[in-house]
């Protein structure tokens, strides 16, 4: 488990079919469910904790609901879908 990881994931997530795969499970994850997150992302080979994915919640404001506000609130769906 890696912070790296964490960076992997939301890079794989830029992939659009990488996306539209996990979109359907990550939307129905209830915002704040950080183990969920980490969870999902472990069964698609990016293992990290809660913690490790907390912590980069500012490097990556923009896949985060708050954009640097309240970060901590959620998964910001609209990244989901293309841009």
């Amino acid at each position: 488990m890696s912070v790296s990881n964490v960076h992997s994931f939301v890079e794989k997530l830029k992939d659009s079919a990488f996306r539209a795969q996990v979109a359907p499970e990550l939307l129905l994850i209830k915002e704040g469910d950080w183990t969920a997150v980490s969870q999902l992302a472990a069964q698609h080979g990016f293992e990290f904790t809660e913690d490790e994915l907390k912590s980069q919640m500012k490097v990556y404001w923009g896949f985060f609901k708050g954009a640097g506000q309240n970060p901590e609130s959620g998964w910001r769906d609209s990244t989901l879908s293309e841009a």
